[in-house]
């Protein structure tokens, strides 16, 4: 009778943890890069709007572009912004921490995503990496 209520109290324990556990997560909060709110994601967009849908040829070649893009726009979705940050952030990591980002600016020009990387002490330079849609590096503007 004891090893049955043994058994008893420990399913109740694991429902009543299971029960917390499966409680919604509150809502994720989009990182200002991401977020179509952000005064300076929006002017990335207009920036890379007049420059990246005008690339000639040789520019194009260089982005693995065979066209230029149709338009810019800022990416909001919250986990293709986290998958392309974990990704750039793998690639940098292996180049230069200094390039390591937490809040990006990501927008996506046809099938790649541009990710801005802002000036830092060391870097006085604002850099886009560009990603293709499978998340591989393709090159820097």
């Amino acid at each position: 009778m004891f090893r049955i209520r043994q058994v008893q109290s420990g399913l109740l324990a694991l429902v009543a943890f299971g029960a917390i556990a499966a409680k919604p997560v509150p809502a994720r909060r989009v990182s200002s890069g991401c977020g179509p709110n952000s005064p300076h994601a929006i002017a990335f967009v207009g920036a890379a709007n007049s420059t990246f849908t005008h690339l000639d040829g040789p520019k194009l070649a260089k982005l693995g572009w065979r066209t230029a893009p149709t338009s810019v726009t800022l990416e909001t979705h919250a986990a293709t912004c986290d998958a392309v940050v974990a990704a750039h952030n793998a690639f940098a990591g292996n180049t230069d921490p200094d390039y390591r980002v937490t809040t990006p600016v990501i927008a996506r020009a046809d099938h790649s995503y541009l990710l801005e990387v802002p000036p830092t002490a060391k870097r006085v330079e604002t850099i886009i990496f560009v990603y293709d849609s499978t998340l591989k590096f393709k090159t820097i503007y």
